[in-house]
């Protein structure tokens, strides 16, 4: 639960979305094969989630984030790197990656741990 309030809290839902937090939920535990990272401060906050699913053959990570408090001390990177391993250590050959074309951050993080833009899409959204 505190996994996914973490993701709602920065994709501005599930409470701010008109998806319901059940739906949210199943969407992001959909897959077969798939693993949630949390990276918690001395306090035990939650300060940093990324998920990994995997299916035939790749590894697909998202949901990458870190709490703005604590960025810049490599808590992203690290995320990155055990979702990889693990990715790796159950037969993933490649691995994709979303990110938000306009998070620079995040992209700089990516291109410096080997990833390259291969395409961009665009979500529906509505107008409430």
């Amino acid at each position: 639960e505190r996994w996914l309030t973490a993701y709602g809290g920065y994709r501005g839902g599930p409470e701010g979305s008109t998806m319901p937090r059940e739906t949210v939920r199943d969407v992001l535990t959909g897959s077969r094969r798939q693993w949630f990272a949390e990276v918690e401060d001395d306090a035990g906050s939650l300060v940093g989630i990324g998920r990994l699913a995997v299916g035939d053959g790749w590894g697909g990570i998202a949901a990458m984030w870190v709490d703005p408090a604590h960025r810049r001390v490599g808590l992203g990177r690290a995320v990155l790197a055990a979702l990889a391993r693990q990715a790796q250590q159950t037969g993933a050959a490649s691995l994709h990656l979303q990110v938000l074309a306009d998070n620079d951050v995040a992209r700089s993080v990516y291109a410096a741990a080997g990833f390259v833009p291969h395409h961009e899409y665009v979500n529906l959204v509505l107008d409430r």
